[in-house]
């Protein structure tokens, strides 16, 4: 993939976590999707993969579905974890 569409993708996070901090769910969201399809595809760094989850998390928190939030920091965590471990 060119520099530019991966640019293109972390610029679509930025924008994904202010509409979220300004109350645009559904933009956050949007632009969230954009952000995550291609990076999921290909060996990210666990970290972009962590902030993936972490937002999605907070948006679904931030819409009351708590239950579905729940989940989205756990991968994170593990992983993170995992790598951190593996790394020493």
């Amino acid at each position: 993939m060119p520099p530019s569409r991966w640019a293109a993708r972390a610029v679509a996070y930025h924008l994904s976590t202010a509409l979220r901090a300004d109350g645009d769910l559904a933009g956050a969201r949007a632009h969230l999707a954009v952000a995550s399809g291609a990076m999921r595809r290909f060996d990210s760094a666990p970290q972009w993969i962590a902030m993936m989850n972490m937002l999605t998390g907070l948006i679904e928190a931030a819409e009351g579905n708590l239950a579905a939030a729940r989940p989205h920091p756990h991968p994170a965590v593990d992983r993170g974890s995992f790598v951190a471990m593996k790394s020493r």
